[in-house]
């Protein structure tokens, strides 16, 4: 399929969560690749094992020393410089994304908390789901399948005890399982609090390498293959009063539940109801007026790089800070929480950039990609696993430039 027929395929599929409910919607990730994974013949058997490091910016390698884990990978294998991470560059839509190959505005996931005004259902992606054992969303029970094995979210469960049991799943010569998934949250957690550049965030940068190298020190890679992979960036938010932007007086409605707030900073999902909208278009015109450092764009008008209008859960209006601004607002459930770091600007940005390291049989070697859209980590997967992909935006130029010509 060339690349002009895989984009119409995809412009023309289902949303991937069609007859998914608001409990399982946070669920879906890795349901998506393992059931389509089969048996594998063959002694020793394939195994990809896939770690996403959260929040691990494109150049946070140069905070590690060369014989670092991800150096000396980075170094072995095929190096994406630059790693773009779709709109918004937040977690949810874009770990989706890495397992589906496709734009938020394709598998549904349109932020880490949004509305479904189809159904009036809230979907709110960062609880108790957003540390699973394996990945972001892993338990779901999809159409009545699930995947062969998966942990729930459990704080007490250390990265070690990941780390120990992904090599132990690796280990486990022909019965090891040929996709392996471990979801890491540092640098992300560490980039919030402190911001990116804090002694803290080039700490979480160390213990994230530390868990690289208990997954690879003595383990035998015959036929494995690693792919570590970032979700996006991080970059300084609020750091000085001329980049808080509070909207509360704007977005400020007395009646519940006539003007719904989704999100929070840097991107905001405004949903009003229809004989609102005149005001709120006069609100945000008089915000940006004030603030001159946010863009508000009526759905129909998001540019088209972003692949961000046509779902049913963007909202009529989308609120997007500039890089380093912070949106406030009480009335909508944002305060000023006083955090440091943070994402979901315009994917564009470098700063919002994370990184891709891929290493075995599979991958070309001693090999650097200036930059790649994170829409061809899902059929590079496939490729790799020998499965056939479903539609999906990444490209045959793409995925070559990762892996080895056979």
């Amino acid at each position: 399929m060339g690349d002009d027929d895989r984009r119409a395929a995809v412009d023309d599929a289902a949303p991937l969560l069609d007859g998914v409910s608001s409990r399982a919607a946070p669920e879906l990730v890795v349901v998506v690749l393992v059931t389509l994974v089969p048996g594998r013949r063959g002694s020793p058997p394939h195994c990809l094992v896939v770690v996403s490091l959260d929040g691990f910016r494109y150049d946070y390698l140069k905070h590690l020393p060369p014989d670092s884990a991800l150096q000396r990978l980075a170094a072995e294998g095929v190096h994406v410089n630059r790693l773009r991470p779709v709109f918004p560059s937040k977690t949810f839509p874009n770990h989706y994304t890495l397992v589906t190959g496709v734009f938020p505005e394709t598998h549904g996931i349109v932020g880490n908390h949004f509305f479904d005004p189809t159904d009036s259902t809230w979907f709110t992606m960062g609880s108790t789901e957003t540390n699973v054992f394996f990945w972001p969303g892993s338990s779901a029970v999809i159409k009545g399948v699930s995947p062969t094995v998966t942990f729930p979210y459990n704080e007490s469960v250390t990265f070690e005890e990941r780390i120990d049991r992904a090599r132990e799943w690796v280990g486990q010569g022909v019965q090891r399982p040929p996709l392996i998934m471990v979801y890491l949250s540092e640098p992300d957690a560490s980039g919030h609090e402190y911001g990116p550049d804090s002694e803290q965030t080039i700490s979480a940068i160390h213990r994230a390498d530390s868990m690289i190298s208990r997954l690879i020190d003595g383990l035998d890679r015959t036929n494995v293959d690693l792919l570590i992979v970032s979700d996006h960036g991080m970059v300084n938010i609020g750091d000085s009063p001329d980049k808080i932007i509070d909207l509360d007086k704007f977005l400020h409605v007395p009646i519940p539940n006539r003007l719904r707030v989704a999100a929070c900073t840097p991107e905001l999902q405004i949903y009003p109801d229809a004989d609102l909208i005149p005001e709120i278009v006069q609100n945000l015109s008089a915000a940006v007026k004030q603030y001159p450092n946010i863009k508000v764009y009526r759905k129909e008008e998001i540019p088209r790089r972003f692949q961000y209008r046509d779902n049913a859960r963007i909202a009529p209006f989308v609120v997007v800070a500039d890089v380093g601004y912070k949106i406030v607002g009480k009335s909508f459930g944002c305060p000023d929480d006083g955090l440091r770091g943070g994402h979901g600007f315009d994917n564009d940005d470098p700063r919002m950039g994370g990184i891709l390291i891929g290493v075995g049989p599979s991958f070309e070697e001693r090999k650097q990609v200036p930059i790649l859209n994170n829409t061809e980590v899902y059929e590079t997967m496939c490729r790799i696993l020998e499965i056939v992909p479903a539609p999906n935006n990444g490209t045959r130029s793409g995925i070559d430039s990762l892996l080895k010509h056979t």
